[in-house]
């Protein structure tokens, strides 16, 4: 299989994505309904997106569920006076770049490991924050 195949990686990238249903299950068991349920949907729209990644509408949807993923996370961050996790999407947003950068030169595997990093880092991330939520 060469490196510039389109569905090398993206097998290990579908099951990355499962990160995100420990990080709900975690949000779940802490009580944080908001967050659990936000995580989940997370996790729905990535593993849909990414068992068929050439789906325009399946794509869509993943995007704009990261886009309201990532306010709510900036919105708690600053309610919670810690800012780890911005510092955090600020990586993810290096990483995006990055992946573009390699997906343009067809180099898909490594595209491919820099979202399953992606993915990793998120749950992470959502798990530290998760930590660091008062709710009483």
């Amino acid at each position: 299989m060469k490196n510039t195949d389109t569905n090398i990686g993206m097998d290990n990238l579908y099951y990355s994505s499962y990160f995100f249903l420990i990080a709900s299950l975690y949000a779940l068991y802490n009580k944080l309904y908001l967050c659990s349920i936000l995580i989940f949907y997370l996790f729905i729209t990535s593993v849909v997106h990414w068992k068929d990644y050439n789906n325009k509408f399946k794509l869509c949807s993943d995007q704009y569920m990261i886009f309201i993923f990532v306010f709510y996370t900036i919105y708690i961050s600053f309610k919670i006076k810690n800012y780890i996790c911005l510092i955090s999407l600020g990586l993810l947003f290096i990483l995006y770049r990055i992946s573009n950068h390699y997906r343009i030169k067809n180099n898909y595997l490594v595209d491919s490991n820099i979202w399953i990093l992606t993915h990793t880092v998120v749950s992470i991330s959502m798990i530290y924050i998760l930590n660091k939520i008062n709710i009483y």
